[in-house]
């Protein structure tokens, strides 16, 4: 089992240093300041000298091996696993290893805007984390974490499974927005789903946090 998990370590950060190899390989076609953020349309807007590319993926390596490893280090659960933030962990390292493929790409074809293509997969990473959420266990390091959802595991378990159902639905709407709607409309609804899915949980938790204050023991009557 260990020495599974130590080749599943190296895949990910063999995978996580891609856009380093591919940046040498393209180095001399880069120009010396890359466009790294991006509008809602995939137009470049900020830029950065071509030598951060490498801290992107040292930034994802750390991420990464963080997320494989909270159990050792997180107060919630001490010692223990938490595969849903392992998973998310890795959903999470490879949507980054892709992102910072584009932009090397983006920066040598400019023509060809593919940085517009950035929102269907976010789209698809929030269908994923959705998933994800549904299961998720309290800790520090992942999730909706407000002062409610980490003071008690009932608001935490009910939180993220009203939001696991929000970011999966919102993540189908992002990519349907991303591959189908006209520019104009598709920023004003990425806009507005990504409040919903941020605002929304937030503002359940704080609800559940409330009906608790008014009526003690309520969520062990729940149970």
């Amino acid at each position: 089992m260990k020495y599974s998990k130590r080749l599943r370590y190296i895949l990910f950060i063999v995978l996580a240093l891609v856009p380093v190899f591919y940046s040498l390989i393209v180095w001399k076609q880069l120009p010396q300041n890359v466009p790294t953020h991006f509008d809602l349309n995939g137009q470049a807007n900020g830029y950065t000298d071509k030598h951060w590319l490498w801290i992107l993926s040292i930034i994802n390596i750390a991420a990464y091996l963080i997320t494989q490893n909270v159990g050792r280090i997180d107060p919630k659960r001490i010692n223990r696993p938490n595969s849903s933030i392992s998973r998310l962990g890795e959903v999470v390292s490879l949507f980054i290893t892709g992102i910072n493929v584009l932009i090397v790409y983006a920066a040598i074809h400019p023509e060809k805007n593919v940085m517009s293509y950035t929102n269907p997969l976010i789209g698809i990473l929030f269908i994923i984390l959705g998933n994800y959420m549904y299961n998720l266990k309290p800790n520090y390091f992942a999730g909706i974490k407000v002062p409610w959802t980490l003071a008690s595991d009932y608001n935490w378990k009910k939180t993220h499974q009203l939001g696991g159902r929000l970011w999966f639905i919102g993540g189908i709407i992002l990519v349907v927005a991303g591959l189908f709607f006209p520019k104009n409309i598709e920023s004003y609804a990425f806009s507005i789903t990504i409040a919903i899915l941020i605002i929304v949980p937030i503002a359940y938790s704080f609800m559940l946090f409330k009906k608790e204050s008014k009526t003690p023991g309520y969520f062990d009557k729940q149970n």
